[in-house]
């Protein structure tokens, strides 16, 4: 039997940063385990899409500063590309204690740390679009300054629209690739499945209710029961049968080396989102400001000469933190390390970026930071 839902108790007050259509499912959810509409508040760049919302689940909309005034926990529920001014107007509004809940794909914690104010505990979240329909598979990873009863708390969060899992920060690529994204490989089996029995000759909706009703029911089976996957199969599979023959035709095709390799391919392209985000934030002017000892120091202070505790580069709001500095420390971690200079007029900035802090022979690491050596020696040639 599935459990009862669990519910954050209290007075807890909880916003949501996006509702876009996770930002909705969880705010569904936790209307449905019980938490009180005057305790959620949500945010929503578009006005008809907020009092549409707001019409709907009575849950009142706000602005980001707003929110965060109220708020003992706040959720960023935006896109990753759209993280930038979201952070820069949280940052002054964040009442200290806070819990930051990030359910934004493939941004580490040590972004929201930088960008936030200092001790801020930050959870990572990796969901998947299941929680629209309450059945999400979510994994939580802590950041620096989250302790035990912040993930407790997640997790009663999160249990209101489906499961959740621990696992550390360092996995959550393998998780974006496997869980995060999974929903999109059944659908695509489904679809063949679907095809296939339209090339039998079956009406497209008596297909379509044969696969989905089997999926459903065999979804249910790997759940309710303690066999492995395997020995379901197996009852399924009689010998000589036709079956195991078409089973036998899905491995001459490699179906299973080619699901085993798409997703172990999508784990590693994902490490090169880091890349891709700040790629996409280019077009933004960017402001190097160093935080030594608690410190601020003015943009003028090169960041290439000093051994620094923590760089962050600010572009309209944080593009991305880079943690410690030392030299070879955090083996297999990039050091981003966002450069500008005026060009004649003041139109225009020189971008370079960094990823030099020792990289793994013939790692991602290695290739990020190989594609950047180039303009890196620029920079340092240049004198900046």
């Amino acid at each position: 039997m599935r459990a009862a839902r669990a519910t954050v108790t209290g007075m807890t007050r909880i916003a949501v940063l996006g509702a876009g259509k996770i930002g909705e499912a969880l705010l569904a959810g936790l209307l449905a385990a019980g938490h009180g509409a005057d305790q959620l508040v949500f945010t929503e760049r578009h006005p008809e899409r907020a009092e549409e919302l707001t019409a709907r689940l009575g849950v009142a909309a706000a602005d980001v500063a707003a929110a965060a005034e109220l708020a003992d926990i706040i959720v960023v529920a935006v896109k990753p590309q759209d993280i930038a001014p979201v952070l820069a107007e949280l940052r002054p509004a964040l009442r200290p204690g806070t819990l930051v809940v990030s359910l934004c794909a493939g941004l580490p914690t040590a972004l929201f740390e930088g960008a936030l104010p200092a001790g801020t505990p930050v959870v990572r979240v990796m969901p998947n679009t299941p929680m629209l329909v309450g059945e999400a598979m979510s994994a939580i990873s802590p950041g620096s300054h989250a302790a035990d009863h912040h993930l407790a708390t997640v997790e009663k969060l999160l249990t209101s629209v489906g499961r959740v899992v621990r696992v550390p920060e360092s996995q959550q690529d393998a998780v974006t690739a496997l869980s995060g994204s999974g929903p999109a490989y059944f659908f695509f089996l489904v679809e063949a499945m679907i095809d296939a029995g339209i090339l039998l000759g079956l009406p497209r909706a008596v297909a379509a209710d044969l696969i989905i009703q089997s999926a459903f029911g065999a979804a249910r089976m790997l759940r309710e029961s303690d066999d492995h996957p395997v020995i379901l199969r197996e009852a399924v599979t009689s010998p000589a049968g036709t079956t195991i023959a078409a089973i036998r035709e899905l491995e001459r095709h490699g179906v299973r080396a080619a699901l085993i390799a798409a997703i172990e391919g999508f784990a590693v392209a994902g490490g090169l989102e880091i890349e891709q985000n700040f790629q996409r934030s280019a077009r933004f002017r960017v402001t190097v400001v160093v935080i030594k000892d608690g410190a601020e120091r003015p943009p003028a202070f090169n960041p290439l000469r000093v051994q620094l505790q923590r760089l962050i580069v600010l572009a309209d709001g944080i593009v991305k933190a880079a943690g410690d500095a030392r030299c070879g420390g955090l083996a297999g971690k990039l050091i981003e390390l966002g450069l500008r200079r005026r060009r004649a007029g003041g139109r225009g900035h020189g971008m370079f970026l960094c990823g030099l802090l020792s990289p793994s022979r013939g790692g991602l690491s290695e290739r990020f930071a190989g594609r950047f050596i180039a303009p890196y020696r620029h920079a340092k040639q240049a004198g900046i």
